[in-house]
Formats: C-alpha cells, sequence, structure tokens
C-alpha cells in the first residue's frame, strides 16, 4: 500500500467501529517489559492506535475484494457469452 492510497482509504475513518476489539487485544495481548499490563494514557493511545489500524485494514480489504469480484465477475459473464456463441454457431452449422 502506498502512502497515497494510505491517506485515500485513512481519511475518512475515526476507529470507533473497532474500539471494543482493540481494547480486547491491548488488554490480553500487550504488556509493559517487565510484564505488567499497560495501564493509563499509554493503554488509552494503544486502543485508539490499534481501533485505527483495525478501520484501515478492514477497508482496504473490503475495497480489494469488491475489486476483485467485480473483475472476476466480468471475465465469467465474457466467458459464458463467448461459449454460449460458439456453441450455438457449432449447432446452427451441423442443421
Amino acid at each position: 500500500m502506498t502512502e497515497k492510497q494510505f491517506r485515500k482509504i485513512a481519511s475518512h475513518l475515526d476507529g470507533s467501529k473497532f474500539k471494543d476489539l482493540a481494547e480486547a487485544t491491548v488488554d490480553i495481548d500487550c504488556r509493559n517489559l517487565d510484564g505488567t499490563k499497560i495501564v493509563g494514557a499509554a493503554r488509552d493511545n494503544l486502543i485508539e492506535s490499534m481501533s485505527l489500524d483495525y478501520a484501515v485494514g478492514s477497508r482496504y480489504t473490503k475495497n480489494k475484494y469488491l475489486a476483485i469480484g467485480f473483475i472476476s465477475g466480468a471475465i465469467l459473464v465474457v466467458g459464458v457469452l463467448f461459449t454460449k456463441k460458439k456453441v450455438s454457431k457449432k449447432v446452427s452449422k451441423k442443421a
């Protein structure tokens, strides 16, 4: 992902949709160097950062798969129509 793509995707996101997931992730997986839980402002900053990361990843993945689905669907339709045309020509020549 280029910086331009990131800025386009992230410009409208606030990460609120993924706040609960980010909070659980920080509470379960993130620790200080001495092994204690992260608390206070550092925890809040991590939650905010991770929720925005999750939102950007979700948007990027959704756009990517929508584009792939559109392209593969168009190719499939063209292939089916082409095959149908070829088969109908062969049937009409035999008759």
